[in-house]
């Protein structure tokens, strides 16, 4: 994920959902907290595909926002950020592969 930001170096949080089983909804088992963390532009994180996970076309959904105000894990839903964004992606689940 890459922020956009080339010269901040503010602590971020960031947390990722995916809809393994597409039934429209962001559940609790569903989420990646990804650790707080200082970076410039760019986080790599590496999550297993869960086997039940159904295959094609389903959502992910990925939070980044600003720690000085709020360290505290963002939500899938009903969260104002003061200074942050959500961004929602399709991604495409194969049996044939481990990782995303």
């Amino acid at each position: 994920m890459k922020t956009g930001h080339l010269s901040d170096t503010s602590t971020m949080v960031a947390a990722a959902w995916i809809d393994w089983n597409q039934d429209g909804l962001f559940d609790d088992a569903e989420n990646y907290a990804v650790p707080t963390l200082q970076f410039k532009y760019q986080i790599n994180y590496s999550l297993t595909i869960p086997t039940n996970a159904r295959s094609g076309w389903t959502r992910m959904r990925v939070i980044l926002k600003f720690a000085e105000f709020s360290s505290s894990t963002p939500l899938a839903c009903f969260q104002p950020l003061e200074f942050g964004e959500y961004e929602e992606y399709c991604v495409y689940i194969s049996k044939d592969c481990a990782q995303l």
